[in-house]
């Protein structure tokens, strides 16, 4: 149980400095609306940190499911955002796909890297016979 905490603030820490960092930089270099901006990390930064430390909680009972599971969340999060573009955004303010890329894609390959150490660490425990 510890060490399940420890990978869930490690992957919580590293998210959180890895998109702030993308969000100054972001907030900076282009001329968008601060409400597309917001929306957009805030959507990220919740989806991946709710679904990511479930699996990374929930990972001995899901086994090596963890990569259909990964599959099953990144679709729902592009179905959700597209869902909420639609019918929620599409009046208020201009969320372009390049204010939406960069946290997907941050948030994307960190979710990706937990998931590699998740499956990578169970692989070892496993002897499996040759």
């Amino acid at each position: 149980m510890k060490r399940t905490i420890t990978q869930v603030l490690a992957f919580d820490l590293l998210l959180v400095i890895f998109s702030g960092l993308a969000f100054y930089l972001q907030s900076d270099s282009q001329n968008v609306s601060d409400e597309s901006l917001h929306f957009s990390y805030i959507f990220n930064l919740s989806f991946t940190l709710l679904f990511t430390d479930l699996i990374i909680i929930l990972n001995k009972k899901l086994g090596q499911y963890l990569g259909f599971v990964f599959l099953g969340q990144m679709t729902l999060k592009i179905i959700l955002f597209l869902f909420l573009k639609k019918f929620y955004i599409a009046g208020t303010f201009e969320l372009t796909w390049q204010v939406f890329f960069l946290p997907y894609l941050i948030c994307l390959l960190l979710e990706v890297a937990a998931i590699l150490f998740l499956l990578y660490a169970k692989d070892k425990k496993q002897d499996f016979p040759s």
